[in-house]
């Protein structure tokens, strides 16, 4: 993909043979399924996303309408054929769950601003990751200080209920347990 070409080129790398996939929109991620079989192209210009069968390049990506929340990227639960979409590049302190094959999609508030998206390796969570937020939600001191505050938040993908812990300095590296029961995140501590 590229940042300035409505579509996407694939090129298979044994042979080198080439093909360009036209779509409506801009690619801002790409994501292939690690089968190889399919892609994902999230195209937030136009507020959709492709979905583009890498078997028959003749046929046209299915495309599907983003009319709520954000789009921009995606992390992706390859399994459950979820694909979580969220923005960095504005102050949506939002997430939006697809679901790839049927189309359905729900937002939620997450409190603030998205920095970061990776899911469990059973997808059934993600963690979300939160710089500081340039303007509070309201002048109250709690939304002032978490606006002031990083943070990251657990939130659980088929739910959508969150827990959001705020942290001293920005997250860092994190690693998740074999059995899904633990995360561990590095914060730096300056003193």
């Amino acid at each position: 993909r590229s940042s300035v070409l409505q579509g996407i080129n694939l090129v298979s790398l044994p042979g080198g043979a080439r093909a360009h996939l036209p779509l409506p929109g801009i690619p801002t991620d790409l994501d292939i399924y690690p089968d190889s079989l399919r892609a994902i192209a999230v195209m937030k210009d136009v507020r959709a996303v492709a979905v583009i069968d890498l078997t028959d390049l003749d046929a046209d990506p299915r495309i599907v309408e983003i009319p709520e929340g954000p789009v921009g990227l995606a992390a992706l639960d390859f399994e459950a054929d979820l694909a979580l979409l969220y923005t960095v590049a504005e102050s949506d302190p939002r997430v939006t769950r697809l679901d790839i094959q049927s189309g359905a999609q729900v937002v939620w508030d997450v409190r603030k601003r998205i920095e970061g998206v990776q899911l469990n390796p059973s997808g059934t969570r993600a963690v979300l990751f939160h710089g500081k937020d340039e303007q509070p939600r309201s002048n109250s001191p709690s939304d002032l200080w978490l606006a002031s505050s990083f943070a990251y938040t657990v939130l659980d993908v088929r739910t959508g209920f969150s827990k959001l812990q705020t942290t001293a300095t920005r997250p860092g590296e994190f690693v998740f347990t074999d059995d899904d029961q633990w995360m561990f995140v590095v914060v730096e501590d300056p003193g």
